[in-house]
């Protein structure tokens, strides 16, 4: 998994369309996207922390901490 960043690409010509960053270094551990395309939820795997993105803006909406 990547460090502080995800990026998403376009599939059909492998372009990077956004870069989304957390404010800490973190390891990303899982990834998903609401089905209106609209939100991007990440959670990390050393703090235990679930980031939320805005997808059209690129935006850090939320983060998360010490779910149980």
């Amino acid at each position: 998994m990547e460090y502080l960043n995800k990026q998403f690409f376009l599939l059909y010509r492998y372009r990077n369309f956004r870069t989304f960053t957390s404010p800490q270094a973190v390891q990303f551990s899982c990834l998903s996207v609401d089905n209106s395309g609209e939100v991007v939820c990440a959670g990390s795997l050393d703090s235990f922390e679930i980031f939320v993105w805005c997808m059209k803006t690129g935006r850090l909406i939320e983060v998360c901490l010490h779910l149980t």
